[in-house]
């Protein structure tokens, strides 16, 4: 929290100087395992940004096992344009690179997940 806290201060700070223009890509491990701090950090940069008249988008890299229809509301709401889900080859090769704990395959998961995107602004991009 304390960190978060100095994230926004110093956002509301480059805001309050001027700032026109700020973006924000959650990434690293699995950013939708930390989705309360995704949340927590989202909300505080759109009171800034509606308040400062900043322009104010995010981005989303994740594996898109955890996606559900509640998060991909929350990324409209949050304003993120653009989800990179991260897809390791075919069925077969992500299968056997990502798997549970339980060894089931995550790759059914994720393309049924993909299909929540549908009919929203936000772009999916799978990376080749």
């Amino acid at each position: 929290p304390a960190v978060q806290q100095k994230l926004v201060d110093l956002f509301n700070a480059k805001a309050s100087a001027g700032l026109k223009r700020f973006s924000v890509t959650w990434y690293g491990g699995e950013p939708t395992l930390a989705w309360d701090v995704i949340q927590n950090l989202s909300e505080a940069f759109l009171k800034i940004s509606d308040e400062k008249g900043v322009d104010y988008q995010a981005t989303i890299v994740t594996n898109g096992y955890l996606i559900d229809e509640k998060k991909v509301a929350d990324m409209v709401r949050w304003r993120i344009r653009l989800a990179q889900i991260t897809l390791d080859g075919d069925e077969a090769s992500h299968d056997q690179r990502r798997i549970l704990h339980s060894g089931k395959g995550t790759f059914s998961q994720i393309l049924h997940n993909l299909q929540l995107f549908r009919d929203t602004p936000i772009f999916v991009h799978i990376p080749g």
